[in-house]
């Protein structure tokens, strides 16, 4: 099963919410995810964006030329 960022924000939430810290949440995910775990850059600020009341998981909209597929 592919996990998109949507996924691994919304698994990252769940710790956030659950009381986790971004340490034990980076373990955890390691642990389960292996090498498909987010770094511990991303987690540490999605925990930083969830604790200025950011909860949204989807991308921002971003203004410019699409992405190449």
């Amino acid at each position: 099963m592919d996990l998109n960022r949507e996924h691994l924000r919304s698994m990252i939430y769940y710790d956030f919410k659950f009381g986790l810290t971004e340490q034990l949440s980076l373990q955890r995910l390691q642990l389960a995810l292996e090498d498909s775990a987010p770094s511990r850059a991303t987690i540490f600020r999605w925990f930083a964006e969830f604790k200025r009341g950011k909860i949204n998981l989807k991308d921002d909209q971003r203004t410019g030329a699409p992405q190449k597929q």
